[in-house]
């Protein structure tokens, strides 16, 4: 430390001093260790990814509250980068963009702020992206009036749940108080302000003020939360939320404005030091903790149900709906492909159907999937060498047979024509067809138009060229690609996919999938459709990653498997 800081600091010592002791003697004697301090809450609106810029603003919004007398100074959370996570999470932006604007607490935007709390003689807060390594954490950070960093934290409890890839925004683990020169501070971030347990644990462990930089809801309900950690607790409370900002003050409201541009003054009674209790701390620590875990992962689904709403509302996808939806293979349980296994799906309200199609030698399309007939019926040889009405006497039903009793549980059902399933499937359910023969497009494509089934059947291609020949054929028919997904390939597939057209797309591995690139898929109104996941353990990996359909042969197993994740 040279010279000069060191006299700085002996001068800044010795003003704090003063002012305590005028405080004392003012004081009556039963408030002699409470001391009164000028406080700022500061409000603008951040331009998202505009580090420098925001730093500037902060900079002339930290010198006008050191102008107006403030001993703190309290800015708003996020407001360096613009608190940005809520576009990246829907998918409006690329999670790596993050890396633009997340800075670690040595960096130098960081010390200029530390340069300007010992030029100004302030404590100054406020939020940022903090990067520890390669995770990103919401932080809110505390310089003292040397310039000094007295504590910090991370937001503990997010509105938009939370997913473990969300490197760009890890939860923190645990809330600490720490020393000022004006007492022992916690720090507490937005939507932290809704759980009376986030500002009990830093009461309970010592902390005598309460500090809240928020970006979030400007109700009378927020002020209402926030007065009422402070009145819990018998502390004093500042907020610095972008369009409210308000000072808690002996249980209390006593400073507010409801403005996006705006520094509201008012002043704290800080009380003398109150009793720690790290056992009480620890234990509140630990049942809130264990309440997040659930709590985070339903938060999760909440936010795909409205990101899912927008993607929805944007592009009229049949796939993407409130929540995964449950994907028949064959039609669903029964013999594959038959109007049997289609009357099961019904019965468990199993939204969207999947078929394959083939064509008999007359041209009719029927519903089969492999080329020869021996594995699902009584007949032998190829589907293409008889006669629609010489397949409409063999049965596709002996073959499928009670698990425990072996006993055919669908005798006599028939192979249906295409036109029979479209006539027995309600409009509100969604068909996707895989055409297993290229000649068979354009039949299946006027049997389409013949029926005006446009919205409900959807054609699953395995390539670009396939789409280009449907659209060749009628470009109303929808479609879905088969294709595969990386994240640093994302942005150029969209815009393929989106040039396409297509509803949705079944990609060629899941294990990569994460709320993050699903919800860059839900920004361009494009489905995904999941094929090969049959353990619980995955379907709930990929249903908080907020897939919109899984593929399956056991619907009621999935069913219940969703119902249970949500």
């Amino acid at each position: 430390m040279n010279r000069t800081d060191i006299v700085g600091r002996f001068c800044c010592c010795l003003t704090v001093l003063i002012a305590a002791i005028g405080d004392t003697i003012a004081a009556d004697d039963d408030e002699s260790e409470s001391r009164t301090v000028r406080v700022a809450a500061i409000s603008f609106v951040p331009k998202k990814f505009d580090l420098a810029g925001n730093a500037r603003r902060l900079e002339a919004a930290f010198r006008q509250a050191g102008q107006g007398g403030a001993q703190i100074a309290v800015a708003p959370e996020g407001v360096l980068e613009g608190y940005v996570v809520n576009e990246i999470i829907a998918g409006e932006v690329d999670e790596q963009r993050m890396n633009d604007v997340a800075v670690p607490l040595d960096h130098p935007v960081i010390e200029r702020f530390r340069d300007l709390a010992r030029e100004l003689k302030m404590c100054l807060v406020f939020g940022l992206a903090e990067r520890i390594e390669d995770d990103v954490y919401n932080c809110a950070v505390f310089i003292d009036h040397f310039g000094d960093i007295s504590g910090k934290y991370h937001k503990m409890q997010l509105a938009e749940g939370y997913h473990s890839s969300w490197w760009f925004n890890r939860l923190g683990s645990r809330s600490r108080a720490f020393d000022t020169p004006f007492g022992r501070c916690g720090l507490m971030i937005c939507n932290d302000r809704w759980n009376p347990q986030l500002a009990r644990i830093p009461v309970l462990d010592g902390a005598q003020f309460l500090i809240i930089p928020s970006m979030g809801s400007r109700s009378k309900a927020q002020d209402e939360a926030v007065l009422s950690r402070g009145r819990e607790n018998g502390v004093p409370v500042v907020e610095a939320n972008v369009g409210v900002t308000l000072v808690v003050n002996d249980n209390q409201i006593t400073s507010v404005d409801r403005k996006d541009e705006v520094i509201t003054f008012g002043e704290i009674t800080i009380a003398s030091a109150v009793r720690q209790s790290p056992a009480d701390r620890d234990r509140v620590e630990q049942e809130f903790l264990t309440w997040r875990n659930q709590e985070m992962r339903h938060r999760l689904h909440r936010q795909h149900r409205r990101n899912r709403s927008k993607a929805g509302v944007k592009s009229d996808n049949p796939f993407i709906r409130s929540q995964t939806q449950v994907i028949a293979f064959a039609g669903g349980p029964g013999p594959e492909n038959t109007i049997a296994a289609v009357k099961q799906s019904l019965r468990l309200e199993v939204p969207i159907l999947e078929f394959d199609v083939r064509l008999s030698k007359d041209c009719v399309p029927v519903l089969m999937h492999d080329a020869d007939l021996s594995r699902t019926t009584d007949g032998t040889g190829h589907i293409a060498d008889l006669t629609y009405a010489e397949l409409r006497q063999l049965d596709a039903g002996s073959k499928y047979v009670d698990q425990a009793t072996g006993v055919p549980l669908f005798a006599g059902e028939r192979i249906p024509a295409l036109k029979e399933l479209l006539s027995t499937i309600e409009d509100t359910r969604t068909i996707l067809l895989d055409v297993k023969v290229p000649e068979a497009v354009p039949l299946v494509a006027e049997i389409i138009r013949q029926m005006q089934a446009y919205e409900g059947v959807v054609f699953r291609v395995n390539s670009a060229e396939e789409i280009e020949r449907l659209r060749e054929i009628d470009t109303g028919l929808q479609c879905v690609l088969r294709t595969a997904i990386s994240k640093q390939e994302t942005g150029p597939l969209l815009d393929r996919l989106t040039q396409l057209r297509v509803v949705g797309c079944t990609p060629e591995s899941w294990q990569e999938l994460t709320p993050t690139l699903v919800g860059r898929f839900h920004h361009a109104g494009i489905a995904l459709l999941v094929v090969g996941a049959d353990q619980p353990d995955d379907i709930r990996q990929l249903i908080d990653a907020g897939v919109d359909g899984l593929f399956t042969e056991s619907p009621a197993q999935l069913q219940s498997i969703i119902r249970n994740s949500e």
